[in-house]
Formats: C-alpha cells, structure tokens, sequence
C-alpha cells in the first residue's frame, strides 16, 4: 500500500511540474483525479456520489439540448 502511495504522489508532482502531458481521451488522467487518487491510497474516505450525480446530470442536460434541436430542425 505504501508503495501505491509513493508512486502516486511521483505522478502528482510530475504533473505539477509539467513533466507529464495530459489529454482528453478517456485513457489519460487529467490532473483533478490526482488528489483524489492519493487520499483513496491512502484509506480516506471520500464521498464520490455528488460527482457521479453530477456527471449523470450534465450528460442527462446534454441529451435533452440534443432532443430539443432534433425537435427544432423537425418544425
């Protein structure tokens, strides 16, 4: 486990430092899931279920924009 640590923590500060690049494929970690890696390396508890709600919500917003303008080019 403390090794798990040690190597995220190598990560975060590689992209502090700009040493890594990111991107926005669904491969790569962007540099806000960092943080959140290492406390839950670490054991914390962290309540993810506002941000998985969220996600779901934004995604569930896009799709009713995407039904709109469907209905909009129909008219």
């Amino acid at each position: 486990m403390r090794d798990s640590v040690e190597k995220l923590e190598k990560v975060r500060l590689q992209y502090r430092n700009g040493d890594c690049r990111t991107s926005t494929s669904r491969r790569s970690i962007t540099t806000d899931v960092i943080p959140i890696a290492i406390r839950l390396a670490r054991g914390e508890r962290i309540a993810l279920a506002p941000a998985v709600l969220a996600g779901i919500y934004s995604d569930l917003d896009r799709i009713r924009d995407l039904a709109v303008e469907e209905c909009d080019k129909k008219s």
